[in-house]
């Protein structure tokens, strides 16, 4: 993980059957020098796609780009989106296509990448 890099840690308490399990979430805003770390995640899942690419990011000339991920307790990427952003007037816009790339039935990665998107 960068050392520049935007960390918001969140806990999550999890009720299992007969006894809770802690879980630390780990939400990072990627800066670019790791984005290599984000393209192996994406081209290695199984909702990855090209879009979710930081080189997707590259064809859209007039946009901003964001990478948000959450890692697990081991600091391994477990969701991540690719988020274009644009300016229009006083307003902007984010749109992230074909994203997130993640378990969309981990409610947990989807808060801690909401979360990342609103930061």
């Amino acid at each position: 993980m960068g050392a520049n890099s935007c960390y918001f840690y969140q806990l999550y308490v999890i009720l299992n059957e007969y006894h809770y399990i802690w879980r630390l979430q780990l939400m990072e805003i990627l800066k670019k020098d790791l984005y290599n770390e984000y393209e192996d995640f994406c081209l290695n899942h199984p909702k990855g796609a090209f879009q979710q690419s930081v080189n997707w990011a590259k064809v859209k000339k007039d946009w901003l780009h964001e990478v948000v991920v959450s890692r697990d307790e081991k600091g391994s990427i477990v969701g991540g989106v690719s988020i274009l952003i644009r300016k229009i007037g006083p307003f902007g816009m984010m749109y992230a296509p074909r994203g997130p790339v993640c378990d969309y039935t981990d409610k947990e990665v989807v808060k801690d990448l909401i979360s990342g998107i609103k930061a």
